[in-house]
């Protein structure tokens, strides 16, 4: 058994979806329905790194919220990547998980307006969701899934047989490319914008939507991995207010790594900058905001940041950890 929280699941299915994506389908041991489960909504699972310490990794439910049987969840294993490489090895049929219930930063609008959902490779784990829920409240949608090659798009063929000349494929090993201003061309007036993928993806939509005069309010993204560090990346020291720590963190590892990997406990879920529950508080120092969870007003009057993307413009931070 693995995990502390309170939604106890066992592992039912497990099945390839391409050669480096596994779905996994969790039912709960009481076999109790699953109820309140919604579209962008994602789940923490339990993982074990290379210490013997567990954490959680957060991973987005792709299976239609409607289905009270079961939820699906696919992991693409990442080369480095402690949590996907062990759900990959470790995971298998009958295993109990103990998990927190799906939290959703992602959710779909609530209106009647048409949306445009945009996935990029392992990115469509949710927005597959949203079009099963979009489907069945009969709300007109278009989904546009850019892939590297058809081989290694996750649930292509079943996308391509549920939702039709809805789905717009765009294989690189095909000659085909996703145009963001297409794209955002279509949500018109009216259509709100779903984008999840990785950030190059993702930036390049909202880019789009903003040069087509489309509001913020109706672009919503989530990437699924962190920004890549990147030469603009310095070192940065530091300084844990409460814990009395100093701690120099290398330009290519993130702030909330170093910190417990110096033993302090910190709360996290993303880790890619999504979600906002690892935003702490700024005592001194400027921080270089990377996150999509938190609001100007968090940033800038009330001093947090996400410490699990975000960096520094200054030598030093002080934080209240």
């Amino acid at each position: 058994e693995l995990g502390s929280g309170p939604l106890t699941l066992a592992v039912t299915a497990i099945r390839e979806l391409t050669p480096r994506v596994r779905g996994y389908r969790l039912r709960r041991v009481d076999g109790q329905p699953l109820a309140g489960i919604e579209a962008g909504a994602h789940l923490d699972l339990p993982v074990r790194l290379a210490d013997g310490s567990e954490a959680v990794r957060s991973y987005s439910i792709a299976s239609d919220p409607s289905d009270p049987r079961a939820i699906e969840v696919a992991v693409q294993r990442e080369e480095g990547g402690s949590g996907s490489s062990f759900i990959h090895d470790e995971y298998r049929l009958g295993l109990v998980l103990h998990v927190s219930a799906p939290r959703n930063h992602f959710a779909l609008n609530s209106g009647s307006a048409p949306a445009v959902l945009v996935a990029g490779g392992i990115g469509i784990t949710p927005i597959k969701a949203m079009a099963h829920t979009l489907a069945a409240q009969q709300r007109p949608f278009s989904l546009h899934y850019a892939v590297r090659s058809r081989s290694d798009a996750p649930f292509v063929e079943q996308l391509q047989a549920e939702f039709g000349d809805r789905l717009h494929v765009y294989s690189a090993d095909e000659g085909t490319r996703l145009v963001a201003a297409a794209v955002a061309a279509e949500a018109g007036n009216e259509g709100v914008m779903y984008v999840c993928g990785p950030e190059r993806l993702v930036n390049a939509v909202r880019s789009a939507a903003n040069d087509a005069g489309i509001d913020e309010s109706r672009i919503r993204s989530e990437r699924f991995a962190a920004p890549a560090p990147g030469s603009r990346n310095a070192p940065v020291v530091v300084t844990l207010k409460r814990s009395g720590k100093v701690i120099p963190v290398a330009a290519d590892t993130s702030i909330l790594d170093a910190v417990e990997a110096a033993g302090v406990a910190a709360t996290s879920s993303c880790r890619v900058g999504n979600c906002g529950m690892c935003a702490v508080k700024v005592l001194d120092g400027t921080p270089e905001h990377r996150d999509t969870a938190l609001t100007a007003r968090q940033h800038d009057a009330d001093r947090m940041m996400c410490i699990c993307v975000s960096r520094a413009t200054t030598e030093g931070l002080t934080l209240d950890l």
